[in-house]
């Protein structure tokens, strides 16, 4: 059986059907749901906190998880088996859905950090279980823990969020309009293209292929403050024309991989790419190369993603 027809037969079940239409069942398990998500990621985010080194450094981090780590459990629980139940009242939704798939994936991943924890890190606390300073091992699992408890949130809203983006009065309006769309995708890739030609001079010059008469931080001055307007003509536009069709984006894999690529580019942009580029002295070989060439590869990879969104 293929995995389309084992979610549409588990989607045509009566316990489905009676889950998704009727008025009460699905707010009632939605909100255990939420309470559950609150009592296990509550609790996890002071373990993760104390791991880190943020807070209660007084406390043994033994003695934490040992009095926290039980309710988390319960927490999780409830969570679980709530989850289990909004999947099955629209497992055809979810299955379509990119969003419940990556919150999939990093529920494994936080499963496998928890794992190594118990089996690698905690067997050791003895060692530093009092220390305000943690050894690196326990500082990566805290890390790693809180950003895919934030990702998973962020996925799991994300499910249900699509449908009321197209119901906004933007949407709507983008929606019922002959022109709107496509002036506004006219006026997107416009920026877009003021934003990559305005970083691919800088790239180049980092490279040493153009403007060597001028400084790698001149040409980034004059030209940096193009890349950003630019940058937010985009973000203005694109918004709208997310909200006209954001139910078919919620299953389009390169509208994802725009937005992880876009995301990795800011990133890139205010720590690598801006400390290669603010210093008025030549900067190494190496630290220029690799900024330009991330760079070039990270706004190449945006500009391909968002054409490939219209063809998938």
């Amino acid at each position: 059986m293929h995995l389309v027809s084992f979610f549409q037969w588990l989607n045509d079940l009566p316990f489905s059907v009676y889950l998704r239409e009727s008025d009460w069942p699905f707010p009632i398990i939605e909100t255990f749901h939420i309470l559950g998500l609150g009592m296990s990621v509550g609790v996890i985010m002071w373990v993760d906190l104390r791991l880190i080194g943020i807070t209660m450094r007084q406390h043994p981090i033994s003695q934490l998880v040992n009095q926290l780590e039980p309710w988390a459990i319960r927490g999780f629980g409830v969570m679980f088996l709530s989850g289990s139940l909004l999947f099955l009242a629209e497992p055809m939704k979810c299955y379509t859905t990119i969003a419940f798939r990556c919150k999939a994936v990093m529920l494994i991943l936080t499963a496998l950090n928890v794992w190594y924890f118990h089996a690698k890190v905690f067997p050791r606390a003895a060692e530093w279980d009092e220390s305000a300073v943690m050894p690196w091992q326990a500082k990566m699992v805290g890390y790693v823990s809180m950003v895919l408890w934030f990702g998973i949130i962020i996925a799991g809203r994300w499910i249900w969020f699509f449908p009321w983006c197209e119901r906004t009065l933007i949407g709507r309006m983008i929606q019922q309009s002959r022109w709107s769309f496509a002036i506004t995708e006219t006026i997107h890739i416009m920026a877009l293209a003021v934003l990559l030609g305005s970083f691919l001079i800088v790239d180049l010059r980092l490279l040493g292929l153009g403007m060597r008469q001028q400084s790698v931080a001149e040409v980034a001055k004059q030209f940096g403050k193009w890349s950003w307007v630019a940058f937010a003509v985009m973000v203005s536009t694109g918004i709208p024309m997310y909200l006209s069709e954001a139910v078919r984006l919620s299953s389009n894999a390169p509208f994802f991989f725009k937005l992880l690529f876009l995301s990795l580019a800011i990133l890139f942009h205010v720590t690598v790419h801006r400390k290669a580029t603010r210093s008025r002295v030549n900067t190494s070989m190496t630290l220029s190369t690799v900024a330009a060439c991330l760079s070039l590869i990270c706004w190449l990879a945006v500009a391909l993603a968002g054409r490939a969104i219209a063809f998938l």
